[in-house]
């Protein structure tokens, strides 16, 4: 197992965990139709332009082969100070690897990243109805703030909340 910095050749194995990974978490949350049409070619181009652009991946691999990644940027709540917060856009693992700490380990290489690069917080939204994500972060140190919004997931309207963690006081 290695945990590295992403680069845009790794931009196919990203979708493809990112395809997978979403398929099997959100089924029962979103239409069958809709997770079954997602696309790995689309999503490949898009990690590839966030890639280009900066967006700061970490991998974590087998023998080469990518089975989750976790993403972040600069938060892009307004109410957030950008050089100040530091937000983890998304973390997906395929699913024969969930529950074995490897998304524990992403989340320590990004809380790493957070204190060297001087962020106060770190936020993230999540489904209000996935509890197993939310378990998830709490046990990270990870707290409500009480902000909910509506995301478009596909036709789907669902609520995510906001969850915060400090890093400096």
């Amino acid at each position: 197992m290695n945990i590295r910095r992403a680069t845009i050749f790794d931009a196919d194995q990203i979708a493809q965990v990112h395809v997978h990974s979403r398929q099997a978490i959100y089924g029962g949350y979103l239409p069958n139709q809709f997770l079954d049409n997602l696309s790995q070619k689309k999503r490949s181009d898009e990690w590839r332009e966030r890639l280009e652009q900066g967006i700061v991946v970490w991998i974590v691999e087998n023998k080469e082969t990518i089975f989750g990644f976790i993403s972040t940027c600069p938060t892009r709540d307004v109410a957030d100070d950008p050089n100040e917060v530091l937000e983890i856009s998304a973390i997906y693992l395929l699913p024969k690897y969930w529950g074995k700490g490897f998304g524990t380990k992403l989340c320590r290489v990004v809380f790493d990243y957070a204190i060297q690069n001087k962020y106060k917080m770190i936020t993230l939204w999540v489904l209000e109805s996935n509890i197993q994500a939310r378990n998830f972060y709490e046990l990270l140190g990870f707290h409500t703030t009480g902000d909910i919004k509506i995301d478009h997931i596909g036709c789907e309207k669902l609520p995510v909340i906001k969850y915060k963690k400090n890093i400096y006081p």
